[in-house]
């Protein structure tokens, strides 16, 4: 809730509310990193000069909660060099990990200071939390962590973002054992607590959800908009995938994960036949392969949510998979 104030004349219909006016002036362009190769990283950025945030992933929660740590300060200057700052990631995707870590000696507050100083250390200017997969049971010790981070953050200006699963009322994450995945995170208590929430807006089908497009636009929509009843858009980030799948009829559960690029170029080697089901066209290739041309045209519909939606800006998962072309995409939209 929020207390609306009504000023002017008498008459008029004209609300301030403050908060918005705390939002970006300039559209976020991030990009997720994998790996530790310090070369391969600049080329990426390089690659990408739309990019104005890079995400590598620095700190891993591996078995027992114990903290893997890959950071590279040293990368934060070359970084910065490019004109990129970084909010390197914490991630773990195992639920028996991350109880294990934020219920460990000190608990969630103890968890934030460590990685809080790490961070400050390195001289990043915030942090992503890409904690995914926990079990409902650990869901206030995470929004525990992110608020205990965040405050640490903000006494020296860093910023503290989240990434979510995406959910709706019609779609969860599937099969029904996996569900948890999408319905655990409180996600109002998560956008209160940190300064930016990033919808990961892919994964729609996967080898557990056989088969069809990675994002279908129509299906983006619709998580995007139940994320919004918890997030402000000036807070909320979208992420997109620079990525698509290649099926096989003989073994649907193992799709190829495969770059933009190589996706567009399947136009040329297959039949493109539109696909009544989804906004993707699909895309039959030889010997039993198919997919869904999750091309540069697919990649614009799904990014012109953001100047549509007011959002704060992009998230692309992830470097390395992209090409100039992707990024090429926004262009008008950052010009705007």
């Amino acid at each position: 809730t929020w207390t609306q104030v009504v000023t002017g004349e008498p008459g008029w219909d004209e609300v301030e509310q403050p908060w918005r006016a705390d939002g970006v002036t300039d559209p976020v362009v991030l990009g997720w990193q994998v790996g530790t190769n310090q070369r391969t990283h600049l080329n990426q950025l390089a690659a990408a000069p739309q990019v104005n945030v890079a995400s590598p992933i620095w700190w891993h929660i591996v078995d027992d909660g114990l903290l893997e740590d890959r950071s590279n300060p040293d990368y934060v200057v070359a970084a910065a060099e490019r004109g990129v700052t970084l909010w390197p990631a914490i991630q773990s995707l195992d639920a028996e990990a991350i109880e294990a870590y934020l219920g460990g000696a000190g608990g969630p507050q103890a968890a934030a200071a460590d990685i809080a100083g790490r961070a400050e250390a390195a001289g990043v200017a915030g942090v992503n939390v890409d904690i995914e997969g926990y079990d409902a049971a650990d869901a206030e010790r995470v929004v525990e962590f992110v608020a205990a981070l965040t405050d640490h953050l903000h006494e020296w200006g860093g910023v503290v973002s989240v990434d979510v699963v995406p959910r709706s009322d019609e779609w969860v994450v599937s099969p029904e054992e996996y569900t948890f995945w999408s319905t655990a995170p409180l996600r109002r208590e998560l956008a209160a607590a940190s300064d930016f929430m990033i919808l990961m807006a892919y994964d729609q089908h996967n080898g557990l959800r056989p088969a069809g497009p990675v994002a279908d636009p129509e299906w983006v929509e619709e998580v995007l908009a139940y994320e919004l009843r918890y997030s402000d858009p000036h807070q909320l980030i979208l992420g997109v995938p620079m990525y698509g799948r290649i099926w096989n009829e003989a073994d649907v559960e193992s799709p190829r994960a495969v770059g933009i690029g190589a996706v567009a170029a399947t136009a040329g080697a297959g039949v493109v036949e539109d696909d009544p089901e989804f906004l993707v066209p699909r895309v039959d290739l030889d010997n039993g392969r198919f997919t869904w041309l999750e091309d540069y045209v697919a990649f614009r519909v799904r990014a012109e949510l953001v100047p549509e939606y007011g959002l704060s800006g992009w998230a692309a998962w992830r470097l390395g998979l992209d090409t100039p072309e992707a990024w090429d995409q926004l262009n008008p939209m950052l010009d705007g």
